[in-house]
C-alpha cells in the first residue's frame, strides 16, 4: 500500500510473508494456498497389534508418527514409526520386560525418548535412540511401584519425568519428579507427599520456553473423600510450589496438561460428583492470573494438546468403550467418535498427538484385545 503525502508517494508497505495457515490465504506468498494443510477427512481406524496396551503417541516436525506400547503375551516394550508415506515399522525397545506398563514417548530433532515401568523388579526406566540408532537404556528410579508417568523435553535436551509412587499401601502415594540426560545420570526428588492415605491417579508434566516446569495432577484423599486438581510449578533454580486449580470434588480420576507457545497453561481433568461425571477444562495465560473454567463434555480425559493455531484438542473416553476427540472451536467444544464400534473396555490409556498439517492421531487399546490407531483431519 502507498499513500500520497504532500504530493509524493510514501514507500510501498504491506504484510510480511508468514507461516502458511489453514485459512484460505497464501500466507507465505509462494503462489500456493493452504498447501501444508491436510485434506479434511473422517476417522480412519487401523488395528496395529493383536494384543497391546499402555500406548503413547507423538509426532515429529516432518509429520512422522511415533508410538510405544507394551506387547503381549510375552511382555516387551515396543516402538513403532510411520513416515508421511509408507508402512508401519516396529522394533523392541526392551525385551523381555516383565511387568512392563505405562509407556510414554516424546520426540525431538535429535531422537526418540521412551519412559516405561517394569515390574520385576519395580523400575522406572528411560530409553533413547537417535535416528536409525540403537537404544540407550538407563535407570531413573527403582524399588517401588510407579505409574501415572509423563514426559517432557526442554530446549536444551534435558528430559523431565513426573510419576506417582506407591510407597506404602497403608499410607498412600507420592508425586515424584526426575531430570536427566538421555545417557544419564538421573536426579529424582519428591514433589508432593501427604500424611494421609491419598492417591494420585494421574500426572502431566510440561515445560515452557523460559524453562519453567509445571506438573498438573489429581489428588484424592480417602480420609475426607475429596479430590482436588493441583499444579506444581518451579522456576529455574528454585523450589517446587503447589497451588490448587479447582476442587474439591467427590473424585478426580484423570488430569492432562499442555503448555502453549506463549506459556499459557491448559489443564483438562475428569471429576465425579454424587450424581455425574464431568470433563472440565481450565486455562490461564500465566501465573498468578486467575483460572477460567469450562465444561468440555465427555467423561474421562486422556490427553490434551495445542495445535499451531492455538486451538485446544482433547482425547477422552466415554462409557469406558468409546474414544472421543474434542476440539475447542471459538467458545464451543466439538466432539467426534474416534474409535470403531466394538465390545470391550478401553484399556490402559488413549494417547493423542497432532501433526504439523492439522491431522489428529490417537492410539488406544481394548482390554485383552487389539491395539488401534485412529487418524482424522478435522474441519477447521
Amino acid at each position: 500500500m502507498q499513500t500520497c503525502i504532500d504530493g509524493e508517494w510514501t514507500p510501498c508497505t504491506g504484510p510480511e510473508p508468514s507461516a502458511e495457515a489453514c485459512n484460505g490465504t497464501d500466507d507465505d506468498c509462494d503462489g500456493e494456498t493452504d498447501e501444508t494443510c491436510c485434506a479434511e477427512s473422517g476417522w480412519e481406524v487401523t488395528e496395529l497389534a493383536p494384543i497391546g496396551g499402555w500406548p503413547s503417541i507423538a509426532t515429529d516436525v516432518h509429520g512422522g508418527i511415533h508410538l510405544t506400547f507394551v506387547a503381549s503375551p510375552v511382555p516387551d516394550v515396543r516402538y513403532g514409526f510411520r513416515g508421511i508415506e509408507g508402512d508401519w515399522t516396529f522394533e523392541a525397545v526392551a525385551a523381555p520386560a516383565a511387568g512392563a506398563k505405562d509407556t510414554r514417548v516424546a520426540v525431538t530433532a535429535s531422537g526418540v525418548h521412551v519412559a516405561y515401568v517394569t515390574g520385576d523388579p519395580w523400575e522406572l526406566r528411560h530409553a533413547y535412540s537417535e535416528a536409525n540408532g540403537d537404544w540407550t537404556d538407563t535407570l531413573v528410579d527403582r524399588d517401588l511401584d510407579y505409574y501415572a508417568t509423563s514426559i517432557a523435553i526442554d530446549s536444551s535436551g534435558d528430559v523431565h519425568l513426573s510419576y506417582t509412587v506407591i510407597y506404602d499401601p497403608d499410607r498412600g502415594e507420592i508425586l515424584r519428579y526426575a531430570r536427566g540426560r538421555p545417557e544419564g545420570p538421573w536426579e529424582a526428588e519428591t514433589v508432593d507427599m501427604r500424611e494421609d492415605d491419598g492417591w494420585i491417579p494421574s500426572s502431566s508434566i510440561g515445560v515452557d520456553n523460559a524453562g519453567r516446569l509445571f506438573i498438573a495432577y489429581a489428588y484424592n484423599s480417602i480420609a475426607v473423600e475429596e479430590g482436588t486438581v493441583l499444579l506444581a510449578s518451579r522456576e529455574p533454580g528454585a523450589s517446587w510450589t503447589t497451588e490448587e486449580v479447582e476442587g474439591p470434588w467427590s473424585l478426580v480420576t484423570g488430569c492432562a496438561m499442555a503448555i502453549d507457545g506463549s506459556g499459557g497453561q491448559h489443564i483438562s481433568y475428569s471429576v465425579e460428583t454424587d450424581s455425574l461425571s464431568e470433563l472440565r477444562y481450565a486455562f490461564r495465560e500465566s501465573a498468578p492470573d486467575p483460572w477460567t473454567f469450562e465444561l468440555a463434555g465427555g467423561e474421562s480425559v486422556q490427553s490434551v494438546e495445542i495445535d499451531r493455531f492455538e486451538a485446544v484438542h482433547m482425547a477422552a473416553v466415554r462409557n469406558e468403550q468409546i474414544v472421543e476427540h474434542l476440539a475447542r472451536r471459538g467458545d464451543v467444544w466439538v466432539s467426534g467418535q474416534a474409535s470403531t464400534p466394538a465390545f470391550g473396555e478401553i484399556g490402559g490409556s488413549a494417547s493423542m498427538a497432532l501433526d504439523p498439517f492439522g491431522g489428529v492421531h490417537i492410539v488406544y487399546d481394548r482390554i485383552l484385545q487389539s491395539l488401534y490407531y485412529a487418524y482424522s483431519c478435522p474441519a477447521r
